[in-house]
């Protein structure tokens, strides 16, 4: 509560919602943003390839079950490789934020399986990519051609999704 009321102090934070709290620390499932862009569990198990695509992801949907009792698993099938898109990582009212690891904007299904180390580390890097090249530019991380990203991404060694032949860049 000591942090909630200090960031509440905070220019642009003064009216911060806690919608929840988990009883203690580390807790798998905490909280995500209300993004641009929702990635759902039928999203992530079919593959889907945003348009706006920063990285890709691979670890099954695992949701633990409320009762203590084992957990629900789906893996992906052979050959499916799903993708996190840039606007799941943007806050939906603030398009000069940018977030990246377990809170970015999806459902519990997608979350499961998004929250993993590699994910994270690799919505970290394309995180913090975005916002030094807005920041280059003058302009919020929606501004950034996908095209410029990937290729900063590539030059630090990262591996990028293949944007569809219909994505803006």
């Amino acid at each position: 509560m000591r942090i909630y009321r200090f960031l509440r102090t905070l220019p642009g934070l003064e009216d911060l919602r806690l919608d929840f709290r988990a009883s203690e620390v580390g807790v798998r499932e905490s909280v995500t943003i209300a993004a641009r862009t929702t990635v759902t569990g039928q999203d992530y198990l079919a593959g889907r390839v945003w348009a706006d695509s920063v990285c890709h992801s691979f670890y099954p949907i695992d949701i633990h079950r409320p009762d203590g009792n084992g957990i629900d698993k789906t893996h992906l099938r052979h050959g499916v490789v799903p993708t996190v898109p840039r606007d799941a990582m943007v806050p939906a009212g603030n398009p000069y934020a940018v977030v990246a690891g377990r809170c970015i904007g999806s459902d519990q299904a997608a979350n499961s399986a998004l929250r993993v180390q590699a994910t994270a580390m690799a919505t970290g890097q394309a995180a913090g990519a975005l916002a030094a090249m807005a920041a280059d530019r003058g302009t919020d991380v929606t501004g950034v051609p996908m095209t410029d990203l990937h290729r900063v991404l590539v030059r630090s060694g990262a591996i990028v999704p293949t944007l569809p032949a219909s994505a803006e860049v």
